[in-house]
């Protein structure tokens, strides 16, 4: 099973998947959240709360759809999610390392930027 890590868009180490809405990847798509809760969240108009509540739909719709993506990424022996939010803020990449733990993934935490990966 999987071992999941969580990062900052400037990670360069293997196993990086930019998970952000910006993002080009075809898999990395798949976990974006959208531009209107990114945006809503930036601007104080939607809460964690909410957002949470809104990106988990996005999530459900994207596990129905894309049941063996999210299969493949089980399979895999490492990923790490990134996107641009800080560390210590809130931010889906933790959401998205918490959906697959509960599919038994197992998250290992953040890639600090003190690693040899961050440049």
């Amino acid at each position: 099973m999987v071992k999941i890590y969580t990062g900052r868009m400037w990670f360069k180490g293997p196993h990086k998947l930019d998970i952000t809405v910006k993002g080009q990847h075809p898999v990395g798509r798949l976990f974006a959240p959208t531009w209107d809760i990114v945006m809503g969240h930036k601007r104080g108009e939607i809460t964690d709360a909410e957002y949470t509540e809104v990106y988990h739909s996005l999530m459900v719709k994207s596990y129905r759809e894309h049941h063996q993506v999210w299969d493949e990424i089980l399979n895999r022996k490492y990923v790490v999610f990134c996107c641009y939010c800080k560390a210590d803020k809130f931010c889906h990449r933790f959401i998205l390392a918490g959906y697959f733990e509960k599919l038994g993934a197992t998250y290992c935490g953040e890639v600090p930027s003190t690693s040899k990966y961050y440049r």
